[in-house]
């Protein structure tokens, strides 16, 4: 019997690449019902000219409100609905999976405008988390940087919160 979430590694270029797929029970780990349906949704970008749930890039998650899926690390949204047929309430939260921790990242929202009330924070926390590699600077900016690391560390935070102004 499989619990809620094992990492399973996949064929061996897989690993190689250091790269694992999750199986959620997203019912458990988001503590959806999926009771009137729902869907998730891998989230990889964000395209601001929409305001609806188009502006979510992505993969839709096929069988996530049936059971166990496979998933790999990133972020996701959650529409769960719940209530009656009749008056459906669609709840939707964005939840981040790594390995086998997942953390729900946004509170869950409701309403129409459910996308431009969690958008530009999620388009905040993708932009977070992206590793754009190391900076290279210009020789002004690096004799900048030699002087800030000179300066004194109460020094150092007082330019800093001066820069922040």
């Amino acid at each position: 019997m499989l619990n809620s979430i094992q990492t399973a590694r996949r064929e061996p270029i897989l690993a190689e690449r250091g790269l694992t797929m999750t199986i959620i029970n997203w019912c458990e780990k988001a503590g959806a019902s999926f009771y009137n349906g729902g869907w998730v949704k891998t989230v990889t970008g964000i395209d601001k000219t929409k305001s609806n749930g188009y502006c979510f890039e992505g993969d839709f998650i096929s069988g996530a409100d049936k059971g166990l899926t496979e998933v790999d690390d990133g972020f996701y949204i959650v529409c769960d609905i719940q209530g009656s047929r009749r008056h459906p309430e669609r709840n939707f939260g964005l939840f981040q999976v790594q390995g086998d921790n997942v953390e729900q990242v946004l509170d869950w929202v409701q309403g129409g405008d459910w996308a431009l009330q969690i958008r530009d924070k999620v388009a905040d926390i993708l932009a977070a988390d992206q590793d754009d590699g190391p900076v290279e600077f210009t020789g002004d900016e690096m004799r900048l940087l030699e002087q800030l690391k000179a300066l004194a560390p109460d020094r150092l935070e007082m330019v800093l919160k001066a820069l922040r102004k």
